[in-house]
């Protein structure tokens, strides 16, 4: 019974070799683009529509912030207190441990988080020296 078996199997045969960089970008973007998240710009015809979803794949702050409510602003601002109480000791302290003037902990600290708030995919995201927790 088992040979049966066997033999219902499609044997598969192993590729040809593919020249380096040819298998180095195809790995690449197998790694990078798995889901190819340029599809919707490929597709569209107008230029300007291309340049648009470009941007917003981009800086995703701009797909979202279009739906971004003043009710929001109220939670935004709580969070983003309570946020800073924890994270501006913290980036002193990081700095502090490495010798550093403090100053750069907190230099760290705004650098990280204003570039997060601007490329992050989602509206709940913390960042600090070390995590990034969502």
């Amino acid at each position: 019974m088992s040979s049966k078996r066997a033999s219902q199997y499609h044997q598969v045969e192993i590729p040809p070799p593919q020249p380096f960089l040819k298998s180095l970008k195809n790995t690449l973007n197998e790694i990078l683009f798995a889901d190819d998240p340029f599809r919707r710009i490929r597709n569209e015809s107008k230029t300007s529509k291309k340049i648009e979803l470009g941007l917003r794949h981009v800086f995703p702050i701009l797909e979202w912030a279009r739906g971004y409510s003043l009710e929001y602003l109220k939670s935004d601002v709580i969070s983003g207190i309570t946020i800073a109480s924890l994270a501006i000791p913290q980036g002193i302290s990081y700095a502090q441990l490495a010798n550093l003037p403090p100053i750069l902990g907190l230099c760290r600290l705004l650098s990280s988080s204003n570039k997060f708030s601007q490329l992050q995919l989602s509206l709940s995201l913390y960042v600090n020296d070390f995590t990034i927790e969502k």
